[in-house]
Parts: structure tokens; sequence; C-alpha cells
């Protein structure tokens, strides 16, 4: 349990806030639907940090469908998750 928390309080999580930034200077340049992984930052390798990166790119990819920016769409339980920006069109 020590040994978890040691690591736990070491570790950089990726911020929500972060994910939100990144989200929004990618789908600026992204056409069509993408794969949630797309916006991941490059050259994850630890998997820890990769699965922080996820969850924050979720959460703010949910903020910005609730807030009318961008679509989510997920064709399959448990599939990929994919997102592109909303057009004045839909």
């Amino acid at each position: 349990e020590r040994w978890i928390l040691a690591r736990l309080r070491n570790m950089q999580f990726f911020s929500v806030e972060e994910a939100a930034e990144r989200l929004g200077r990618m789908l600026g340049i992204a056409i069509d639907w993408q794969s949630l992984e797309a916006f991941l930052p490059a050259g994850l390798t630890d998997p820890a940090r990769r699965r922080s990166a996820i969850a924050a790119t979720f959460v703010a990819g949910l903020q910005l469908a609730k807030d009318g920016q961008i679509e989510l769409r997920q064709s399959e339980r448990f599939g990929p998750i994919h997102l592109r920006k909303r057009t004045e069109q839909q």
C-alpha cells in the first residue's frame, strides 16, 4: 500500500484543462472523425501516464461535447471513441 501511495505522489498526471487545450488546438486542423487516441500527447511510453492522458482527454471531450463544440460517437460498446469539431450546419 505504501508503495502505491509513493508512486502516485511521484506521478505526473495530465489535467483535464491541458487536454481541453490540446483538443482545441488539434480540432482546428482535424477535418473528419478522429479517434480519441489521436489527440493524446506524443511519446507516451509509461502505461500509467497513458491512462492518465486518455482519462483527461475523455473528460475534456465530454465537456466540449456538452458545450456544443464537438461531437462524440462510439459505434459499439467498449469500442473506440471518435470525435470531430461541430460545424455551424450541425
